[in-house]
C-alpha cells in the first residue's frame, strides 16, 4: 500500500473549485448552527458522498475510555454514522488501530488508491487497516482527520468512488475543508451538551440545598434559649446543626461536621440529622453520650469510602439551668462569660463516629465523653465547626481559636438570629475568607449583665471594635444616631491609644473595653459607661486636656471630639498591669472612663419620627 503525497493546498482554478467552494460554506453553516447533531451527520455523510461520488462514507469520533479505578487517557474510536450499502454503526477500534486510528491519532489525511496503486487487500488486510470489516470490496480510500486546536476528534473515511478511479488531490482538499467544518460543528454540539448537563446539575444541586435547609430546624424568637446557623461553601453543606425540644421541656441541640466534601458529605449528613432527630426523641433514657453511640452503630452498619462524622451533642435542661454535654472527635466547645471576657474550651470527649463499632464507648472511665455543668448567668455556651476557625486571610493564615475568640466576643451582646449572621458578617469584614463550611450552635440561657472584649492593640481591631460598640447598642435599643456617636467616641479613644500609647500598634499588648448599661453601674439612669483600659505608661489626668482650638493645625483633637460625642470622660486609677513583665520602675496602667446618657422613650420616639420626616 502506498499512500499519495500530501494533496497541493491551492485549490482548482476550475468550475470544479467553485462548486467545491459552495459545498465547503454550505456545510460550514449548517455544521455551526445545527442542534441536532444526529441529523446533522447523516445529512453531511450524505451530502459529502453524493457530492464527491463515493459509495458509502462514515463518521469515527473519539470516546473517553474508562478504566477500573481512573479514566484511562487513551480514547477508544467508535463509529458513529454511516451512509451507503453497509452499516457498521458502533464498530469500536483501539487507539492507533488500523488506516483509520492511525489516521486520527497523527492527525494526517489518507487516501489509498487500490485500482491504480497496490492491489486490492485481502479481508484479513481489510481487518487491519480499518480496524474492522467494511463489509464491502475496497478499490479506494479516502480518510480525513477531524482536529481542533490539536484535540483528535474522529474522522471521515470515504470508500470506493462511483466512477472505479481513485479520490483525487481536490475530493482530498475538500474532505479536509469539510472535516475542518464538522470538528468545529462537534465542539460546538459538545459545548452545547455540557451546558445543558451543567444546569441540570445546578438544578440538581438547587434541590438538594432546598432539602438540606429543610432538615434545619426553623429560627425562634430571641427568648429561645438555643440558636443556630449554617453557611455552606457550596450549594449543599457537610456540616449540620439541630434543636429538638423534648415533651418535658428539656432540649438537644447538636453540631456535626461529616468528612469530605460535595454530595457524598451531604448525603451522609441528610442521615446524620436523620438519625440524631430520631433517636433524640425516642430513646427512653438518653444522654448525649448515649446517644452518641447510637448513631456510630447506625453509621458503621452503612460506612463507605472512609467517611465518619465529628459530633458534639447537649441536653439542656432549663429547670436548674444544667446542661450535659458529649463530644465525638468535634472542635472543643466553648463557655464563653461575657462579663470577664473569658473562654473556656471543654476538651471531654472521645473519637469521631461511624469509625469502628463499639469505638465510641459512652461508659469508657480512662476516657471519658461527657461532662455536666451549671452556666454562669450571661454565658454561652458555643458548638462550631471547624470552618470558623480555618478561615484564611490574603496571606494564607487561619483565623484559629485565638483570632475567633474576639469576634466572638464583640458579637456577644446581641441575642438570637442576629448574633449569628453578625458573627459570620464580621469574620468576612475583618478581612477572613470562607474554605469550608460554617455552622454555630449557641446556647445563652439568660442576657448578661455587661459586656468586655479584648483587643490586641493593632489598627485593624478598631473594625470589630466598632462591630461590638454598635451590638451593644442594638441590644440596649438606643437610636442609630446614638450608637453612631458612641462608636465614634469609642473609636477615637482606641485609636489615640493605639497611636500614643502604644507608638502605633504593638499586637502583643492589649486594650480592653469594658460596656456597663444602666442595671451594672451606679451612673445617673439611663447612662451607658464605657471603660478603655491599656497597660501603656501611666498617662497624668492633668496633662490629659484638650489642646487650644486656634490656631487651626492638624491633629490634637481627638478630646475635643469625644467631648462633644460624649457626656463625660475622665481617666480613672490605672487597672492591675496586663502581665507581669517588668516596667523598669515607669508606672503603667490606663483607664479611659465615657459617660453617655440613653435618651428617654419619648426622646428616642421623637429622634425616631424626625428620621421619618
Amino acid at each position: 500500500m502506498s499512500p499519495r503525497p500530501a494533496p497541493s493546498p491551492m485549490p482548482d482554478d476550475s468550475e470544479q473549485g467553485l462548486d467545491h467552494l459552495g459545498l465547503i460554506a454550505e456545510m460550514m453553516q449548517e455544521f455551526t448552527g445545527s442542534g441536532n447533531f444526529e441529523r446533522m451527520v447523516h445529512r453531511g455523510l450524505a451530502r459529502v458522498s453524493r457530492h464527491l461520488g463515493a459509495e458509502g462514507s462514515s463518521l469515527f469520533l473519539t470516546e473517553p475510555r474508562r478504566g477500573i479505578t481512573a479514566p484511562d487517557p487513551t480514547p477508544d474510536i467508535v463509529c458513529y454514522a454511516c451512509h451507503g450499502p453497509v452499516d457498521h454503526s458502533g464498530l469500536r477500534l483501539a487507539w492507533g488501530t488500523g488506516l483509520i486510528g492511525r489516521c486520527i491519532a497523527r492527525h494526517q489525511s489518507q487516501a489509498v488508491d487500490y485500482v491504480h496503486g497496490d492491489p486490492p487487500p485481502t479481508d484479513e488486510q481489510i481487518c487491519l487497516l480499518l480496524g474492522g470489516d467494511p463489509g464491502l470490496t475496497l478499490r479506494s480510500l479516502l480518510i480525513a482527520p477531524l482536529t481542533l486546536n490539536g484535540e483528535a476528534l474522529g474522522a471521515v473515511a470515504l470508500v470506493n468512488k462511483g466512477d472505479g478511479e481513485p479520490f483525487s488531490d481536490a475530493d482530498e482538499r475538500l474532505l479536509i475543508a469539510l472535516s475542518s467544518a464538522a470538528a468545529l460543528g462537534i465542539i460546538n454540539i459538545r459545548l452545547a451538551r455540557q451546558l445543558a448537563e451543567q444546569e441540570r446539575l445546578r438544578h440538581e444541586l438547587e434541590l438538594a440545598a432546598d432539602i438540606q435547609r429543610g432538615l434545619l430546624p426553623a429560627a425562634r424568637d430571641d427568648t429561645f434559649p438555643l440558636h443556630g446557623l449554617n453557611v455552606p461553601l457550596s450549594q449543599v453543606s457537610g456540616d449540620f446543626y439541630d434543636v429538638v425540644v423534648l415533651p418535658d421541656g428539656r432540649l438537644w441541640g447538636t453540631v456535626a461536621d461529616v468528612s469530605g466534601k460535595g454530595l457524598n458529605a451531604a448525603l451522609l449528613m441528610a442521615k446524620t440529622s436523620s438519625l440524631f432527630r430520631c433517636l433524640a426523641k425516642d430513646s427512653p433514657t438518653p444522654t448525649p453520650a448515649a446517644l452518641l453511640a447510637r448513631i456510630s452503630e447506625e453509621l458503621c452498619e452503612t460506612a463507605s469510602h472512609g467517611m465518619f462524622v465529628t459530633m458534639a451533642c447537649l441536653l439542656y435542661d432549663p429547670r436548674d439551668q444544667s446542661v450535659v454535654i458529649a463530644n465525638a472527635g468535634h472542635e472543643p466547645p466553648l463557655i464563653h462569660d461575657p462579663v470577664g471576657n473569658s473562654f473556656t474550651p471543654l476538651t471531654v470527649g472521645g473519637p469521631p463516629l461511624g469509625i469502628l463499632p463499639g469505638l465510641f464507648d459512652p461508659h469508657d472511665a480512662q476516657q471519658p465523653v461527657q461532662q455536666r455543668l451549671i452556666l454562669p448567668p450571661g454565658a454561652s455556651l458555643i458548638l462550631l465547626t471547624d470552618g470558623l476557625t480555618e478561615a484564611a486571610n490574603s496571606r494564607g493564615a487561619m483565623l484559629g481559636g485565638d483570632g475567633l475568640r474576639p469576634l466572638l466576643s464583640a458579637t456577644a451582646p446581641l441575642r438570637g438570629q442576629d448574633r449569628l449572621h453578625a458573627l459570620f458578617d464580621l469574620i468576612g469584614e475583618a478581612g477572613w475568607n470562607r474554605r469550608d463550611d460554617m455552622t454555630v450552635l449557641t446556647l445563652t440561657p439568660s442576657p448578661a449583665p455587661c459586656w468586655r472584649l479584648d483587643l490586641p492593640a493593632v489598627p485593624a481591631s478598631l473594625t470589630i471594635l466598632r462591630r461590638f460598640i454598635h451590638a451593644c447598642a442594638s441590644v440596649l435599643q438606643a437610636p442609630a444616631d446614638w450608637a453612631d456617636d458612641l462608636v465614634l467616641a469609642v473609636d477615637e479613644a482606641a485609636q489615640n491609644i493605639i497611636r500614643h500609647g502604644y507608638g502605633g500598634g504593638d499586637v502583643q499588648r492589649p486594650v480592653w473595653v469594658e460596656v456597663l448599661p444602666q442595671a451594672a453601674t451606679t451612673d445617673a439612669a439611663g447612662a451607658v459607661v464605657v471603660r478603655l483600659h491599656d497597660d501603656a505608661p501611666t498617662v497624668s489626668p492633668a496633662i490629659l486636656t484638650p489642646r487650644e482650638q486656634a490656631p487651626l493645625r492638624p491633629g490634637g483633637l481627638g478630646l475635643h471630639f469625644i467631648t462633644a460625642l460624649t457626656d463625660a470622660w475622665e481617666l480613672e486609677p490605672p487597672p492591675v498591669p496586663h502581665d507581669d513583665r517588668p516596667r523598669a520602675g515607669v508606672p503603667h496602667g490606663n483607664c479611659l472612663r465615657l459617660v453617655k446618657q440613653r435618651p428617654a422613650a419619648s426622646m428616642r420616639v421623637a429622634v425616631q419620627e424626625t428620621k421619618k420626616d
